[in-house]
């Protein structure tokens, strides 16, 4: 399905809890790359609810990270599948898209991706998309391109980048790219962080901080790690506002570095290393609520106490290959809050002026269409205009 004028598909399904819709109001959804596909699991202990919540339809080819967006989809940043070209010899990936789910598990469209644009937008080589985040109605991710220059025969140049784009498919940018700032590194995963982000690097083995509006002056590293005492290849973030109970009560950010010395790295506000925690091989990283945190690593799922150390084994599938951790609710618990401040408020009537028209296919309830008539329409002004104020 094409985004349409005005009003992208990107707004089409809406939350349709069908026959996967399980009871628990939030769940946390681990990324199968081995299998294609989005696994579910309790956020309160981490028992298997669902391993087919989001199943290989054939489309994801070697997805990496899920995200939930305030509009009441899901977001796979893919990163394709690896191809050489028949004319140049290169090695690039094919597929690399970012694709768009519903909560149902149902395929809505590819938001992006496959692009080799002239004048070498995103050329496809290295591992494609990898990172994601959504802040408001502007999706940002982050490529990864490992090859850099290195594979032979050469690649065409280092393309390393974190991308934004608009929730309806249009304002495809680069914030920052490896090309003009090369400390930007091979980046991995990306998070919003006191308004800007954090990026991992697992050329560097640092975690760079990326400002929201570019990295003119080059990005600056959050964290330089040597990759020999501190972390090494990090993969994806954690954010701790809480910190670690009593343990670290400092501690804001949680890391996993993939690669020897293999463990989940705990950090301050200001980048420094509180302590590491020795675990096998973690890339993806989640915590649960009996103060477990979840991680993942190749064909397992564990999770470790960080006031115990004590590690157990969740899940060891053959042929799976465990990335992103990511804990979503399954309902948007404020539809008419279209930015996501916490607020239906003035800034809310823009972005509904923006979605006016018809819902994609005419379904009911898309984003915007608070009074499920089909379109975005002058009564669903009046219907924000009751909800005005905080959400509850």
């Amino acid at each position: 399905m094409s985004p349409s004028s005005g009003q992208s598909a990107v707004f089409g399904l809406v939350l349709a809890l069908t026959g996967q819709a399980l009871a628990q109001s939030e769940l946390m959804l681990v990324v199968d790359s081995g299998k294609d596909r989005i696994c579910a699991f309790n956020p309160a202990d981490g028992t298997t609810s669902n391993l087919n919540f989001v199943p290989d339809d054939d489309r994801m080819t070697s997805p990496i990270e899920v995200v939930a967006t305030p509009w009441g989809t899901l977001l796979v940043s893919d990163a394709g599948s690896v191809a050489r070209s028949s004319t140049t010899q290169e090695v690039v990936y094919v597929d690399d898209a970012i694709l768009e789910y519903g909560f149902n598990g149902q395929f809505i469209r590819k938001v992006v991706g496959g692009l080799d644009v002239t004048g070498g937008v995103i050329k496809g080589v290295g591992e494609g998309f990898s990172g994601l985040c959504v802040v408001g109605s502007t999706i940002y991710f982050s490529y990864c391109d490992s090859a850099g220059g290195v594979d032979p025969p050469p690649m065409p140049g280092n393309q390393n980048a974190i991308w934004r784009v608009e929730a309806d498919g249009t304002g495809l940018q680069s914030v920052c790219t490896a090309l003009t700032n090369p400390a930007l590194g091979v980046v991995r995963d990306i998070v919003e962080f006191n308004g800007d982000f954090l990026v991992t690097d697992s050329d560097g083995d640092d975690i760079e901080l990326v400002q929201v509006n570019g990295c003119s002056t080059g990005a600056a590293s959050w964290h330089n790690s040597n990759g020999t005492n501190g972390i090494n290849f990090p993969r994806q973030i954690m954010l701790l506002p809480d910190g670690v109970g009593e343990i670290f009560p400092d501690a804001r950010v949680a890391v996993g570095g993939f690669s020897a010395p293999a463990g989940i790295y705990v950090y301050d506000a200001s980048g420094n290393e509180l302590f590491p925690y020795s675990v096998p091989g973690p890339r993806g990283l989640g915590q649960l609520d009996n103060g477990e945190w979840i991680y993942t690593g190749g064909t397992q799922i564990r999770a470790m106490n960080p006031a115990t150390g004590v590690d157990r084994q969740v899940l060891n599938l053959s042929g799976s290959s465990f990335f992103y951790v990511t804990r979503v609710a399954l309902a948007p618990p404020c539809p008419a809050d279209l930015d996501s401040s916490g607020t239906v408020d003035a800034g809310d009537i823009g972005s509904l002026l923006i979605l006016f028209g018809d819902c994609p296919g005419s379904v009911p309830g898309c984003a915007g269409d608070l009074d499920s008539s089909g379109a975005v329409d002058a009564g669903d002004i009046g219907s924000m205009l009751i909800l005005f104020g905080p959400c509850s």
